[in-house]
């Protein structure tokens, strides 16, 4: 596996014999990209790529796969998806549209079908958060689908994100996918938007609420991780109600999080170490999401420094921006996050 950042699509070299992954971001002519390739290709469009310690609006991550390394890949429907059959010991990273009302529902019937592999992924797309044709093959784009990368690389994996609560419990007394509607048996922006007036002295309105409450996620206790789960606030919805990226089921018990900038760095740090080894043929894949980078704004580059600098040299960093994280590691299924920094330790030598 090997991975080169390219500026434009007409530096790309090609070799018929073995398969790519590609990462680019929205302004690639994804058919030019097309037209260049006669081996086997897919990807996904992404917010941002990431290059060791730095961050870039514009560019191609391709990633390489020899014979051995590459299994299969599928492109799924999420809508009516049949999920394949994996080997036991693969490991499966997994690009995924996540802006619609069928991810949640996919993780939930590709949950029941995983095993013992291990799975590591992002969501996809807009950077805008708008709705777009994500996933792409030699075939064509694919909106509201799933891409499945099943590699014979072993891959060591760290999920971490900073964050802390400030204030809670509250219980989600009525919710739907990711709508929260009551906190505590109360109109859900009526509490929240007290909670930060109380605490910080906040005036949440329409017009201002993404950008007051990138600062201040909602967290779900993991008793398996004894850590948060996050979740983001997106927007006002029927004037009472709170649109979160991702769900938060009815009953469950969450918290106001607030996150130091340089809390969230020493996370992203702490999960480099935890993961990291010597081997300098080894290669790191970061998912980072997109909402740190709006909320740390210059600050993200520090995150990114701290991560790249714990890196042996002449070692592979390479990532992307990412709409929701997932991964099974250190749970019993697959879990949904946002506003985490995800990395992933693959092995050179296939196993």
């Amino acid at each position: 596996m090997k991975i080169t950042y390219y500026t434009d699509i007409q530096e790309i070299e090609i070799n018929k014999d073995v398969s790519y992954l590609y990462f680019i971001t929205e302004d690639i002519n994804l058919e030019e990209l097309r037209l260049l390739n006669n081996s086997t290709f897919f990807g996904a469009i992404v917010p941002h790529l990431i290059v060791k310690e730095n961050l870039y609006e514009s560019g191609i991550l391709q990633v390489v796969f020899n014979n051995n390394e590459l299994i299969d890949f599928y492109i799924l429907d999420m809508k009516k998806a049949s999920i394949p059959s994996f080997n036991d010991s693969s490991t499966l990273i997994i690009l995924s549209d996540t802006l619609n009302e069928y991810f949640e529902p996919f993780i939930h019937t590709l949950n029941e079908n995983i095993s013992t592999q291990k799975v590591f992924g992002s969501g996809v797309g807009s950077k805008q958060f708008i709705p777009i044709a994500s996933l792409f093959d030699n075939r064509g784009c694919y909106e509201t689908h799933s891409l499945i990368i099943e590699i014979s690389l072993a891959i060591q994996i760290g999920v971490k994100h900073g964050w802390e609560a400030i204030y809670g419990p509250l219980v989600v007394t009525k919710s739907k996918n990711n709508i929260i509607y009551e906190l505590n048996n109360e109109p859900a922006l009526d509490v929240y938007r007290k909670i930060l007036k109380d605490l910080d002295g906040l005036e949440l309105k329409e017009d201002n609420f993404f950008d007051i409450t990138k600062a201040y996620p909602l967290g779900i206790l993991s008793y398996t991780q004894n850590e948060f789960i996050i979740r983001d606030p997106l927007q006002i919805i029927d004037e009472d109600a709170i649109l979160m990226v991702s769900s938060i089921k009815e009953n469950e018990t969450v918290y106001i999080m607030k996150g130091e900038h340089s809390n969230l760095i020493e996370a992203a740090s702490l999960n480099t170490k935890n993961i990291v080894s010597n081997n300098p043929n080894n290669v790191y894949l970061l998912f980072d999401c997109i909402s740190r980078v709006l909320y740390m704004d210059k600050d993200f580059k520090k995150e990114l420094k701290a991560v790249s600098s714990l890196v042996s040299e002449g070692t592979s960093l390479y990532g992307i921006t990412s709409i929701g994280e997932f991964t099974n590691n250190g749970f019993s299924e697959i879990k949904i996050f946002n506003k985490t920094n995800l990395i992933g330790n693959i092995s050179h030598v296939s196993t």
